[in-house]
């Protein structure tokens, strides 16, 4: 069995706050306290799935920013980093199950903890009709390639949208968010204990959750909070045409590579 990690910092147990996932923030130590909470909750799941009887294990940084230090990254699995999207996914195609680690709750979700769609400056995605935050987006990518998602942590909202949308899936709870930078936090090695035990519960069962998946020709609508975005970028219909001052839509039938373009942008 082949199992992708995808990884982020919002979601873990012990983030709250802005500072903590902005590695060029005002508080730096902030953030490297964040991305040694991460890699440990990655170690968990590590250990959950090799308890289950992964083979492989390939973890992907999906900020695209988190290096950990070598002592605190888990021997048993291989680590993909970079900030390119293709790279974000590579050998998606060639795994059983998926796991979304550390994921918020979708832009705008009321109480949603460090909540965001794929990047601060967007404030909705819609595939093919489909509502989608960070979570429905890796997942719709992930389903792509008929992989399922078995398991999704991140605060109680976020663990909620992923239960509303992916038939079957665990989630495991890591803080009950107030707020955009308020929450009651859990242990986190209470947390990473429930991760490693809830991994193996969903690599283990008897059938893996199924896979959710949004059928091609896709049409993505991406509406962000500033003009700007789109004034950089350049339109070419009928593939991609820009709405209105906030809103563009991009059309094809290739998600992965929309959503590296989309993703290009507006980062």
């Amino acid at each position: 069995m082949k199992v992708i990690i995808i990884a982020l910092l919002a979601g873990t147990a012990g983030v709250v706050h802005r500072n903590q996932v902005h590695p060029r923030g005002e508080t730096p130590f902030l953030y490297d306290e964040a991305r040694a909470l991460m890699a440990r909750e990655i170690g968990a799941a590590v250990d959950g799935a090799l308890n289950a009887g992964a083979q492989e294990i390939l973890v992907h940084d999906a900020t695209g920013l988190v290096t950990f230090p070598e002592e605190l990254l888990h021997p048993g699995a291989a680590y993909v980093f970079g900030e390119q999207q293709q790279v974000r996914f590579a050998e998606l195609a060639t795994a059983d199950a998926a796991i979304l680690l550390g994921h918020p709750a979708k832009a705008g979700a009321w109480g949603g903890v460090l909540c965001q769609t794929l990047a601060p400056c967007v404030q909705r995605v819609l595939i093919n009709g489909h509502d989608l935050g960070t979570i429905g987006v890796h997942a719709a990518l992930c389903g792509a390639q008929g992989v399922p998602v078995v398991l999704v942590s991140g605060d109680n909202h976020a663990c909620g949208e992923a239960e509303t949308l992916l038939p079957g899936v665990r989630t495991c709870i890591t803080k009950w968010g107030f707020g955009l930078q308020a929450a009651k936090l859990r242990i986190p090695a209470t947390v990473r204990t429930e991760l490693a035990e809830t991994t193996h519960e969903a690599l283990s069962a008897e059938s893996l959750a199924s896979v959710w998946s949004v059928a091609p020709p896709f049409e993505i609508q991406v509406t962000v909070t500033d003009t700007q975005v789109w004034d950089k970028s350049s339109f070419s219909a009928p593939h991609q045409e820009r709405l209105d001052g906030r809103n563009a839509v991009f059309r094809g039938d290739d998600l992965a590579f929309l959503a590296a373009h989309i993703w290009e942008i507006v980062h």
